[in-house]
């Protein structure tokens, strides 16, 4: 009986060990990922022209259009031009005039950045994983933890 028990406990020991090291390497998956994309932003927040707003967004205005045309509200649908890169430069996302939906419905940052602008604006962004798509991440193409840059223009906005 002591046999039994004893090895009932190495076999539970056995199993809860091997989870405890697949749960440990599920979070460190994208430890260097995460490291990469927050010391790029630490050097990259300050580039010339880029403003640090108060949730961490950046932000560097390239073309102001007229400051006489409307600014997005948070239900606002959006039209723009935009194309959103990772930090090693691969492309996960670009458009030409495209319906973006209700500002309201996109990510943290890109809703206050677009909220800043005019139709008209160009800015380049940087958005840091807490304010794009996190600790998850969004298809296979943006991994967690990730910084994304766009260059995005307003082209219009429809209360």
């Amino acid at each position: 009986m002591t046999k039994l028990v004893n090895k009932t406990f190495y076999i539970i020991l056995f199993i809860g060990i091997l989870a405890f090291n697949s749960s440990c390497e599920d979070k460190n998956e994208y430890f260097d990922w995460k490291t990469m994309n927050e010391e790029w932003l630490k050097q990259h927040q300050h580039d010339q022209g880029f403003t640090v707003t108060e949730s961490g967004l950046c932000y560097k205005v390239i073309r102001k259009g007229n400051l006489a045309d409307r600014t997005p509200n948070p239900t606002s649908h959006i039209q723009a031009t935009y194309k959103g890169k990772l930090i090693d430069g691969t492309v996960f996302t670009e458009g030409e005039k495209i319906n973006m939906g209700r500002l309201d419905q996109t990510i943290k940052g890109m809703q206050q950045a677009l909220l800043m602008m005019h139709t008209g604006d160009i800015y380049e962004i940087y958005i840091p994983y807490n304010l794009g798509y996190g600790k998850k991440g969004s298809t296979s193409k943006i991994p967690p933890y990730s910084t994304l840059y766009f260059k995005v223009e307003l082209i219009d906005s429809i209360l």
